[in-house]
């Protein structure tokens, strides 16, 4: 199973749904990358990789994520029209 197939499935799965998913590849052509990013991938890393390049891509992406999961779970209350 190729990587975009492997997301696609994934994004089935409704408790995984707004987990980040970041491809990592040696492949570069634009249109693989652009696939990926038209698919709704958070991100496309491409190999070779600085470890400290991949290590903050992903602090980056779980910290967004705990945003948005912490703001899902205490919405902000409406905004009352006076």
């Amino acid at each position: 199973m190729g990587g975009f197939t492997f997301y696609e499935k994934v994004q089935e799965l409704k408790n995984v749904q707004s987990i980040p998913f970041v491809f990592l590849s040696g492949l570069t052509d634009e249109i693989l990358v652009r696939t990926g990013k038209e698919l709704g991938v958070d991100d496309y890393l491409m190999k070779p990789i600085s470890e400290q390049t991949l290590v903050s891509t992903l602090r980056g992406k779980l910290k967004r994520f705990k945003q948005l999961k912490k703001a899902a779970e205490n919405p902000m209350p409406a905004m009352v029209a006076a």
